[in-house]
């Protein structure tokens, strides 16, 4: 027998002990209170009925009801003693009997013990709130196990929408599946969230939905007398139920990427050339995935996933975009933003960009990094908008760099800010890095760098990495709600002191004040384990509260001195912006939660950019844009040549147009234009004069260039900032355009702004 079983039978002997120590002492005081005369039995059962023949009924009730307690806990300590007598001698005597019925013993005594966990954590009530979590077991199972529960379910919803009949890519996204196991996409996950809040607000949305379309599908049922499990709710029935708007919202994914979220090249495939139903945005992963998750969940339209891509943009293209609220008018506010500009940021005109500032890329990919992350967790109006979830996504896996340590700098630099600045990622890269490394040829996962017979830079992946994004982001998605319904159940206190359950998980992002005291946010309760503290004394040297909003910018300066100060000085500087739920409501305010679809604040009067939406991605409709604004024209149109749209002269040197806005309804500070740059003999000289002015004032005034040493056609973001206080409401304002150089120039978006 070994020394730890011996142990083991110690203790339980001692505990054993003990428990019949404290029936003896019971017996006894029992005794001496109802019959003093009773003569002291040499067995426990004759005391014990002596002391229930003279006590009160009550106690009598109370002491029957503790022996039984007693007895049960001795019956199951005596049990699994025998289990573990037994299991410690099935595995010393391994030179007798057959090892398979030991391999067998061994295999159910530790069913049994886990069993009996699982059973008693199921049986424990976290908290009284119905919310998504309450729908999975208890213990909540990690997303590896989910997901390797529920492959053929997977693989299923993993088909094109325009391919659900025919599914003429089975055979082609089978032998993808089969390459991208679960523990590849286990992988892909590189960190996760600091605060909780918004995965929390987003699966109450998720929530609310699932229930109201589960009870539309339940009274179908009903009325149509159908099994509730085996019938299955008909497709223009369950189209019916989704396309309801009187249901809760679904929750708005918003996808920000260039042209690979754009789905350029997509349609390369090893099965078919036959693709005009599956090009570009409709090929591409985010188009993909709001029916993957449909198809998933029973035809439960769950989550929208809205995508804001633009060729030739990078995330320094995305900060304008979100500064100025750039989103075409049908996608509401996101819950979720993903940054999907990685291959951009690396791609060779950021390389371009970063030698033109003096700077390495590295840098140049940290700062735009930097700069996207504090525009998104910045309130965009405090209490009425709350920052949303934000993840990073690594795609890139090209070749815009042949020296493999530089192609890594992407995944450093978002490995860097996503710890520093608490914010989830995800990478594509790491999840098959050693697919593509090990066979460069391969054009499944990766571009085709050898499609020309020879090695060549190439940009854009397939098909196949489509595809298999689908699954990356999904199981990235998935772990984030596995996780929060892992962590343990907490209960928060309101300002004025009353208990509320406003965070139902306990996470690092809860704020813990109790009745405006800072206790290091510990909160005794059952619902944590935690117990109470026995001395109400501070201990000295713990930390203090931390400061509201996201941490000061990481730059080379930043002192371990200093970052305390800095940071309590910008949540002071900014706290309207920072409130909780509970200040937001005391103030009157407008609650996040109940914003519904309202879109972000705009604070353009005027803005558009070429292709970013369905409904500006022909030369008619950038016309239609423009035309209600323009006071005069001589010689520019609209024109898509090279499917690069955008606002174009056609008369050489001196065409000209002006653009006035009348009485205007909010400030003008700033005036953005995003112009594209190119090369070659027809791009030589080219400039832009704009002037900006208000009465007889001219505000700004500065000469573009639509030309640049590279031989790529790119897109610029150009900010003119006007002088003064710009122009206040009320005023006109005036904008001409005139090309002064060259033989063209092309605008491809503009934006006139209050900042």
């Amino acid at each position: 027998m070994s020394a730890s079983f011996r142990s083991i039978l110690s203790h339980t002997a001692i505990f054993l002990s003990g428990i019949f120590i404290a029936l003896l002492i019971s017996t006894a005081q029992l005794t001496s209170q109802h019959d003093r005369q009773t003569s002291g039995s040499s067995s426990l059962q004759n005391a014990l009925s002596e002391s229930i023949r003279g006590a009160p009924s009550s106690s009598v009730k109370e002491l029957q009801s503790r022996l039984i307690e007693e007895q049960q806990k001795m019956s199951e300590l005596q049990s699994q003693i025998s289990q573990l007598q037994q299991h410690s001698s099935l595995v010393n005597n391994t030179g007798s009997g057959d090892s398979h019925s030991e391999s067998s013993s061994s295999t159910q005594y530790l069913r049994e013990q886990l069993l009996q966990s699982y059973n008693n954590n199921n049986n424990v009530k976290d908290n009284q709130q119905e919310d998504i979590c309450s729908i999975l077991p208890k213990p909540t199972p990690t997303t590896l196990s989910l997901w390797s529960s529920h492959l053929s379910s997977i693989f299923n919803a993993s088909k094109h929408s325009a391919d659900s009949q025919e599914y003429i890519f089975r055979d082609f996204t089978a032998q993808l599946f089969n390459i991208m196991t679960p523990d590849r996409l286990q992988r892909s996950i590189k960190t996760l969230p600091l605060d909780w809040t918004p995965v929390e607000r987003s699966l109450d949305i998720l929530y609310k939905r699932l229930v109201a379309i589960q009870s539309e599908v339940d009274n179908y049922k009903k009325e149509k007398n159908l099994k509730s499990n085996e019938d299955v709710v008909p497709e223009e029935i369950m189209k019916r139920i989704n396309t309801n708007t009187k249901l809760p919202r679904k929750l708005n994914v918003l996808v920000m990427g260039g042209s690979v979220t754009m789905g350029v090249v997509c349609h390369i495939n090893p099965v078919t050339s036959a693709t005009g139903k599956y090009s570009r945005r409709n090929c591409a992963w985010p188009g993909r995935l709001s029916y993957f998750f449909s198809q998933l969940f029973l035809g439960y339209e769950l989550i929208d996933f809205h995508t804001l891509a633009l060729g030739g943009t990078n995330t320094e293209s995305g900060i304008t975009m979100w500064d100025y609220s750039l989103l075409p008018g049908d996608v509401p506010y996101p819950d979720i933003v993903i940054n999907a500009y990685a291959t951009n940021d690396m791609h060779y005109n950021s390389v371009q960009d970063a030698i033109a500032k003096n700077i390495s890329l590295h840098t140049s990919v940290l700062q735009l990094s930097q700069e996207f992350i504090r525009q998104v967790l910045t309130p965009k109006a405090g209490c009425r908008h709350a920052p949303p979830l934000l993840i990073y996504l690594d795609d890139y896996l090209g070749n815009e760099q042949n020296e493999i340590m530089t192609t890594l700098l992407s995944p450093q630099v978002i490995n860097l800010m996503s710890g520093y600045y608490g914010i989830a990622s995800m990478s594509y890269g790491d999840a098959v890095r050693d697919i593509v490394y090990g066979d460069t040829k391969e054009w499944w996962f990766s571009s085709h760098w050898y499609e020309k017979g020879t090695y060549d830079r190439a940009v854009h992946p397939h098909m196949g990495m489509h595809i298999s994004m689908i699954w990356v982001v999904a199981f990235n998605l998935m772990n984030l709600v596995t996780t929060y319904c892992s962590l343990p159940p907490a209960v928060d206190h309101s300002l004025k002191g009353e208990s509320s359950i406003r965070h139902r998980r306990h996470h690092a992002g809860v704020e813990g004040i109790s009745k405006g005291v800072w206790d290091y946010g510990y909160k005794s309760s059952k619902l944590n384990g935690l117990p109470s503290l026995r001395d109400s004394k501070q201990l000295e040297g713990g930390p203090r509260q931390k400061p509201r909003g996201i941490p000061p910018p990481l730059t080379e300066s930043l002192s371990l001195e200093h970052v305390t100060q800095l940071w309590q000085d910008d949540s002071n500087a900014n706290a309207n912006l920072w409130k909780t739920s509970d200040e937001c409501k005391s103030l009157g305010q407008i609650n996040d939660n109940n914003m519904g679809h309202e879109s972000l604040p705009k604070p353009c009067l005027y803005s558009w950019v070429a292709n970013l939406e369905r409904r500006l991605d022909n030369p008619q409709r950038i016309t239609d844009k423009i035309k209600p604004y323009i006071t005069s024209n001589e010689g520019w149109s609209a024109a898509d040549d090279n499917n690069k749209l955008g606002w174009v002269p056609s008369s050489g040197i001196g065409s000209k147009f002006t653009l006035e806005f009348k009485k205007i309804s909010q400030p003008i500070r700033a005036v953005t234009w995003m112009i594209m740059r190119s090369y070659g003999e027809k791009w030589e000289g080219s400039m832009l004069r704009v002037e900006v002015s208000s009465g007889d004032k001219i505000l700004a005034k500065q000469d573009i260039e639509g030309t640049h040493n590279k031989k790529t056609s790119e897109t610029y973001n150009i900010k003119m900032k006007l002088e003064g206080d710009g122009v206040s409401v009320g005023n006109d304002v005036k904008i001409t355009f005139e090309l002064v150089g060259g033989a063209t120039f092309k605008i491809s978006g503009m934006a006139i702004c209050d900042h």
